[in-house]
């Protein structure tokens, strides 16, 4: 190929052939495409000015500038490299160490409420009607450290046919909420939420009913290992009063529990305040909210089974399964 086929237009062809091969001369049909251009006498038939060689000083220009460029951009990206990926590291990371894993990192306290969801528009009213004392008769619990795991994780029955699913919204503490006989204010209490979740409180329900039947503790059907997986959190910005979230949870495609945060006994708000009426709330502390009563409710989980998970908005949909 010649070099005249090629170059965008404007392209001196002729010097592209001189910096590619100084030693030589121009080819016959380079020759006969030298244009008036390139003739400074501007007659009519040109003179056709010679072809020459690259000089030592032009060599040794492109030289500095492949020596020199290539330095700058190596000096100059290594550096802006090094300092806004150091940035952005630095802001992500503590960014997704704050809101994913001081849960599973600095975890004081996890709070869970039972029955918390009204199974009827006269047992919401009825609650909500003498909501103080509602609050005073809560049942609160807890759940150990080690029952936290990622939701995602199968979960393990270990031979048990009375492990029952129950699917909850989780809050987790940002900003310490110190107990008094009252209460901390509602409002303060929303303020102090700054992560949403997912979260399953795993029942042994033999063991439970065995410890009400004698007016024991729950510990032993609640607490064991790996009873609470949970999802990451999502960041929110404090929670409102009239904030609403719908769970639900799907076993093989089959809706077993779907109800909304409107349908507490406790609302959020008061449930905290109630908690801080006996535990001071420390950053990285979990609450549980309660899980829906409705159209099932809770059941027993089997080997295999395919769980789907949900509480939107903001925290979407999530699917785990079971194994022996």
């Amino acid at each position: 190929m010649c070099c005249l086929s090629i170059g965008p237009p404007g392209f001196d062809p002729c010097m592209l052939h001189m910096l590619i091969y100084p030693s030589r001369l121009l080819s016959p049909r380079c020759l006969a495409a030298w244009t008036p251009a390139h003739n400074v006498s501007g007659s009519a038939a040109p003179s056709l000015r010679p072809p020459r060689a690259i000089t030592y000083a032009e060599l040794n220009s492109l030289a500095y500038l492949e020596i020199n460029l290539i330095a700058y951009l190596k000096v100059n990206l290594v550096a802006y490299l090094e300092v806004n990926l150091v940035a952005y590291l630095k802001v992500n990371l503590v960014a997704y160490l704050e809101v994913n894993l001081v849960a599973y990192l600095e975890v004081n306290l996890i709070l869970c409420v039972a029955k918390n969801f009204a199974s009827s528009k006269e047992e919401l009213d009825s609650h909500r009607e003498n909501l103080n004392e509602s609050m005073d008769k809560a049942i609160i619990f807890s759940k150990s450290l080690t029952s936290l795991v990622p939701i995602t994780q199968p979960i393990e029955l270990q031979q048990r046919e009375d492990v029952f699913y129950e699917t909850e919204l989780a809050l987790l503490i940002t900003e310490q909420l110190p107990q008094s006989p009252s209460g901390c204010p509602p409002k303060d209490c929303l303020a102090a939420v700054e992560g949403v979740a997912v979260a399953l409180d795993l029942t042994l329900k033999d063991v439970q009913n065995a410890s009400k039947a004698v007016g024991g503790s729950w510990e032993k059907a609640k607490a064991f290992d790996r009873s609470c997986p949970i999802s990451d959190w999502v960041k929110v910005a404090g929670l409102e009063e009239n904030s609403e979230w719908k769970i639900s949870t799907k076993i093989d495609d089959h809706i077993v529990q779907e109800q909304s945060t409107t349908d507490m006994l406790i609302p959020i708000h008061c449930l905290l305040a109630q908690l801080t009426k006996s535990f001071t709330l420390l950053p990285g502390d979990i609450v549980l909210t309660g899980t829906p009563v409705l159209p099932e409710g809770p059941g027993p989980l089997k080997p295999g089974m395919l769980l789907t998970l949900s509480v939107e908005p903001l925290v979407g949909t999530l699917t785990t399964r079971t194994t022996a």
